[in-house]
């Protein structure tokens, strides 16, 4: 018995680009790591900073603030992305005859 789950369907009508699940995955897990790599070596980079001129947290605090501002843009790309993503389904829905 094989259950095939809502997400690992690939059809033109549910993915409008065409891509696999596989490719779906690959660009859903470049994203993320996109995102843990910048937050991290931005924090590292104020932990650096703070190594060079031998100061406490101070550059290192900073850094991090830096970087969630960083984190929150992204996510928030990510979400308009979406969004249009979204609102394009719905429309595209009520127009299209029900079966």
């Amino acid at each position: 018995m094989q259950v095939e789950h809502e997400a690992m369907r690939s059809s033109p009508d549910d993915n409008p680009e065409g891509l696999s699940p596989l490719a779906i995955g690959y660009m859903w897990s470049t994203r993320i790591m996109t995102i843990a790599l910048e937050m991290g070596l931005v924090a590292y980079g104020g932990h650096w900073l703070d190594n060079r001129f031998g100061t406490t947290p101070v550059f290192l605090l900073i850094a991090s603030a830096l970087a969630m501002v960083i984190l929150a843009a992204q996510l928030m790309a990510i979400i308009k992305g979406a969004d249009k993503t979204a609102g394009a389904d719905q429309t595209e829905d009520k127009t299209r005859p029900q079966l």
